[in-house]
């Protein structure tokens, strides 16, 4: 489970704003990630009602290449969290939390180089609200499908709280700046496909699901004297009409994970259980990675259950020790 679970933390950071070795971009991970505080911790609720929307003093962008460029000339930094709307989009609104589909440019203020991009890596992002930095997560509160903006960070709600990102160049006292546009909104409690076709019986299955198909997974219990699994296994429960899965694909799932004693559960749903460790809102991973290859050929919306076996601590490549698990995906469209 640890390593489904890593695997899950790690796509959410490298899928969200951080660069994955593109030409016009630098090779470091910039995610802005909540992590632990070396000065003051905030959070996005401090800043998602206060953010300022205006154009005065921000920096303009040139969108006629390939990857957009942010160009200071004549701006002014912003001391607080700024945004200037470039187009006005006519879509669903965001709240601020859940997750969204974008692309972006992000700089550090006044710098001629872009941090990371996915303009230039030609593929879109998909991440979790919850998974970035303040000032990038109150960004989004009230924002359309289809606006297009410039936010301006300063460093108390972006890697300040976190001493700055020296990988990507951004320092403990930056401003980070990204041009943003919103291509789609998902929500924290997304599932598959309703009328996903049923594969394998809930009798034929080693564990009990509470939560149907196309329903919200609320509990996940693995069924008495089941042995524990020896290999990682793919068991699809039922089969969605939607694309299937290629290896390099992204996948968005949302994900009831159970160790096999039942004694650590984790949840991207908001299932309001105190026992269960969240990490709300859809995930991404890399089909195709460690611990998820068996996703391969799966069509999007189906349920699946990913069957892990523990996992002995291994320096060398830096893997802990884990119990063996059992995880109901859905691969949302």
């Amino acid at each position: 489970m640890k390593r489904l679970w890593a695997l899950l933390s790690v796509a959410s950071l490298s899928l969200s704003l951080s660069a994955c070795g593109s030409d016009d971009a630098k090779d470091n991970n910039a995610t802005p990630s909540a992590s632990s505080s070396t000065t003051e911790t905030v959070s996005a609720e401090e800043c998602m009602n206060s953010v300022n929307v205006t154009s005065d003093g921000m920096p303009k962008v040139n969108t006629k290449g390939e990857t957009p460029v942010i160009d200071f000339t004549g701006a002014t930094q912003p001391e607080d969290v700024r945004l200037s709307l470039i187009e006005e989009g006519k879509g669903e609104k965001s709240s601020g939390d859940g997750s969204v589909k974008v692309n972006y440019v992000g700089y550090v203020w006044g710098s001629t180089e872009a941090f990371d991009s996915s303009f230039a890596r030609g593929t879109e992002a998909t991440f979790s609200l919850t998974n970035v930095i303040p000032g990038f997560t109150c960004a989004f509160n009230n924002r359309s499908v289809g606006d297009k903006f410039i936010v301006s960070i300063p460093a108390r709600y972006g890697y300040g709280p976190s001493g700055g990102n020296e990988s990507a160049g951004i320092g403990e006292k930056d401003t980070i700046v990204f041009y943003v546009e919103l291509l789609g909104i998902i929500d924290s409690d997304a599932v598959g496909e309703k009328s996903a076709q049923r594969v394998t019986q809930d009798n034929d299955l080693p564990v009990t699901i509470t939560g149907g198909i196309g329903e919200v997974v609320t509990d996940v219990t693995v069924k008495e004297g089941q042995t524990e699994p020896k290999e990682t296994k793919v068991i699809v429960i039922a089969k969605g009409s939607g694309e299937p899965l290629k290896d390099g694909d992204t996948a968005l799932i949302s994900i009831f994970a159970t160790s096999w004693d039942g004694t650590q559960k984790y949840s991207t749903y908001k299932t309001g259980d105190e026992n269960v460790a969240k990490n709300v809102g859809v995930q991404s991973i890399p089909v195709g990675s460690a611990g998820v290859e068996g996703l391969v050929d799966v069509p999007r919306g189906s349920r699946v259950l990913l069957l892990d076996p523990a996992r002995e601590a291994d320096e060398a490549s830096g893997q802990t020790a884990s119990p063996a698990s059992a995880n109901v995906l859905d691969i949302v469209e």
